[in-house]
């Protein structure tokens, strides 16, 4: 406590005899020292994450191992999409991350060899061979932050990224499954799960009693206003009736 004193004496600079009678939480709350603040400020700043060129430090062959192990693993679950849902840990935004080896630490042991990058890349990386583009963010198409199927993954800027956000998708119908309308924008189009609370006009009709007479009772045959005019057979060659000629003959005649 002493060593503390000493050190907030030093950095608030104020003359000794201010810090008689104050206790710790006092002292902390000098407007020009105040720790509280500090440590939450601190606390609620987050970190930038390090750069890793999983291309050379992974790689194809490495990756792709990886992600058929995590699919493989009892802990990963499928919805209705087919999104790949790790079950594994998550960092602080959702994503699922894993801890690998870099290729250049294969050689050591221990917790420290270990880094942990972000399963979604590793997905898209080991499928498209190449890093994510510099400025591009891996954008999740079905907008589940913690699947890794790479088919609902894709690289395209942050602007475009963020208005997938609130994206409805396809508005499909919960009963005949046929789409409805599509109001997605984007291309690829956003993958979305079917809601259950969707009906089209076939839905509504058929949940009436009875509909399927009401469209057939009270309907007869009418005759035609003027009968069709039958052809009558000739043996006249196929040839007879191409061209121009052939037609004016079948007016002249009446049959046209």
């Amino acid at each position: 406590m002493t060593r503390m004193i000493a050190l907030i004496k030093k950095l608030v600079n104020l003359p000794p005899n201010r810090f008689n009678g104050f206790t710790s939480v006092e002292l902390c709350s000098v407007p020009k020292f105040d720790v509280f603040r500090l440590s939450a400020e601190k606390r609620s700043l987050k970190m930038p994450r390090a750069l890793i060129d999983l291309l050379l430090e992974v790689g194809v062959q490495r990756g792709s191992a990886l992600i058929a192990s995590k699919r493989a693993e009892p802990t990963t679950t499928t919805n209705s999409v087919g999104c790949w849902l790790f079950g594994g840990s998550c960092n602080t935004d959702g994503y699922g991350q894993i801890y690998v080896k870099k290729n250049s630490q294969l050689h050591q042991t221990g917790r420290s060899a270990q880094t942990a990058v972000l399963i979604h890349k590793v997905s898209w990386m080991a499928v498209n061979g190449q890093n994510c583009p510099v400025g591009y963010h891996i954008s999740h198409l079905c907008d589940n932050r913690s699947c890794f199927n790479p088919d609902h993954l894709c690289a395209e800027l942050p602007a475009v990224n963020n208005s997938r956000k609130g994206c409805p998708g396809e508005i499909t119908c919960s009963v005949h499954h046929h789409v409805i309308v599509n109001l997605c924008t984007h291309s690829p189009l956003c993958i979305r799960s079917e809601r259950d609370d969707i009906y089209c006009c076939l839905t509504m009709k058929e949940s009436s009693p009875g509909w399927d007479t009401q469209g057939t009772e009270g309907l007869t045959q009418q005759p035609l206003s003027t009968p069709l005019r039958s052809v009558e057979n000739t043996d006249r060659a196929s040839t007879e009736y191409e061209g121009r000629s052939s037609l004016e003959g079948l007016v002249r005649d009446g049959i046209l």
